[in-house]
């Protein structure tokens, strides 16, 4: 046997062992624990999020639908990222803990969900492709709840799973039945698993065609539904009534299944861009080919698995079909595992008829190593992940005020100002900023406090059309006389030029 061919079995021994599939936890717990170090400033999302939370109670955070104080997220985040307010402060590393433990916890969870479905070698590619994600890392290190998705439905999975494998007890239904209740209250997108369990377990229970375990079945389905029901009256039926959420969301709803070939094409587009994001694929057209085939596998070697692992992904599309749930980026985050379950599992099933079987293991290398490198150059230069690092443009023009100073920024800009400059002991009078509803407003603002000096025009989360916009009025009525950038954002200070 030539040396070549030894190297590659011993490769391939390896990617199958549990220590190689430990390593990738570990490196993806890394990945995730250096950007929340790096500790980047909160960008737009995040302060108006994180001003909210400091500034009112948590019966004002999910009242409903009042865009001035409440929050369009699940109960359980807005309460515990209210309590970690209280306890420890307002602080970036406060705001963003608990997302990084759901982050690294929907890691082991993933692992010990992937070791009851998957094979070794489709383990390895499957843990890569989680733990490497970027989108996935970066919702780790955000204050938003998309991470928590991720965590709780990978923990409804393992336990359903072990629900499913195992004897019918008193304990194990009960369990589950709780479980599934608390887990509504701590993620949106939850109920669209507990429906496709659900719609799973019947279909399972009916085929075996036994009587008494109908009766728990329909414990554990009432329990979910009553959880459910409570939840959509309290929180869900008064965010469902903001016209501003409503509004904003429309335009990605998905529409009614077409059978047009053009608009086959169409909706193929949008399968294609789930794996450029929010799984975020190095190869997206092969990962699409992947899916379809594992699914076809699945489908043959163990039916129970793959309709279990499907039912999210069709009826969250028949939710966006029918105007219930928007299918888009971020808020489609608890699909990732899912998509990449069945990746993972086509993978495997074309390696397994690859004829020369000394080249698969690196062929799967080849695939997944790209997005390990990656995150590797990232670690030495995070800027990739940096939104608008207004924190730093806050403090300089917070240091370099005079008395008399005028603040003019764009509505998108305030969130930043507010939390920064309130972090910084910095509470502009009234009368002293000016918040820009539009773009044009500016001219009129300029003419309206002309007797003053000193202006300073802080920008983040602007486009660039606004903001060349802005800096040619400001320059056509004053001088420029400082300025300071950061990634996202910066801050010009302009002298009136007096009279002659």
């Amino acid at each position: 046997m030539s040396s070549f061919n030894v190297i590659c079995q011993r490769v391939d021994s390896f990617l199958r062992d549990k220590t190689c599939h430990k390593l990738i936890i570990l490196a993806g717990i890394f990945f995730r624990l250096t950007q929340y170090f790096y500790n980047r400033s909160l960008w737009f999302d995040e302060a108006y999020v994180a001003n909210k939370l400091i500034k009112f109670s948590l019966s004002e955070l999910i009242q409903g639908p009042f865009p001035e104080k409440s929050l369009a997220y699940p109960f359980g985040f807005s309460f515990i990222e209210k309590i970690m307010v209280v306890l420890f402060g307002s602080h970036e590393y406060v705001f963003r803990f608990f997302p990084l433990f759901y982050g690294v916890i929907s890691l082991i969870l993933f692992y010990a969900l992937i070791i009851h479905v998957l094979s070794p070698r489709a383990r390895f590619v499957a843990l890569c492709l989680f733990a490497f994600s970027p989108s996935l890392i970066l919702y780790s290190t955000e204050l938003k709840p998309y991470s928590g998705d991720v965590a709780f439905v990978l923990m409804f999975m393992v336990a359903i799973k072990w629900f499913l494998d195992n004897k019918l007890t008193k304990r194990s239904v009960s369990f589950v039945s709780l479980l599934g209740g608390i887990l509504i209250w701590f993620s949106h997108p939850i109920i669209f698993v507990l429906a496709g369990a659900g719609i799973v377990l019947s279909i399972i229970k009916i085929k075996e065609r036994k009587e008494p375990l109908w009766r728990p079945l329909a414990f554990v389905l009432f329990s979910w539904m009553s959880s459910f029901a409570l939840n959509y009256f309290f929180v869900l039926r008064v965010f469902s009534r903001g016209e501003y959420l409503t509004d904003y969301w429309a335009k990605f709803f998905l529409p009614v299944f077409p059978v047009k070939l053009v608009n086959l094409i169409f909706h193929y587009t949008i399968f294609l861009d789930v794996f450029r994001y929010p799984v975020s694929a190095k190869f997206p057209f092969l990962c699409s080919i992947l899916f379809l085939a594992g699914c076809v596998k699945m489908f043959y070697r163990e039916r129970r698995d793959f309709f279990l692992l499907i039912s999210p992904i069709v009826i969250t599309l028949l939710a966006s079909v029918l105007h219930i749930y928007p299918f888009f980026e971020r808020l489609i985050l608890f699909l990732v595992p899912f998509y990449i379950l069945f990746v993972a599992e086509g993978a495997d099933g074309v390696i397994e008829r690859i004829k020369y079987k000394n080249i698969c293991p690196l062929l799967m290398l080849l695939f997944v190593l790209p997005a390990f490198f990656t995150e590797c150059s990232r670690v030495g230069d995070p800027s990739f992940y940096r939104y608008e690092e207004s924190r730093e443009v806050v403090r300089y023009m917070v240091e370099h005020k005079q008395a008399g100073d005028y603040f003019i920024l764009p509505d998108k800009s305030q969130a930043a100002f507010r939390f920064y400059s309130g972090r910084m002991n910095f509470v502009p009078s009234a009368s002293g900023i000016k918040v820009l509803s539009c773009t044009h407003e500016l001219q009129s603002v300029i003419k309206s406090v002309s007797g003053r000096d000193r202006f300073w025009l802080f920008l983040a989360h602007v486009g660039k059309k606004d903001k060349e916009f802005m800096l040619e009025m400001m320059h056509h009525h004053a001088e420029l006389v400082d300025s300071f950038f950061q990634s996202g954002a910066r801050a010009y200070l302009f002298q009136i030029e007096p009279d002659p």
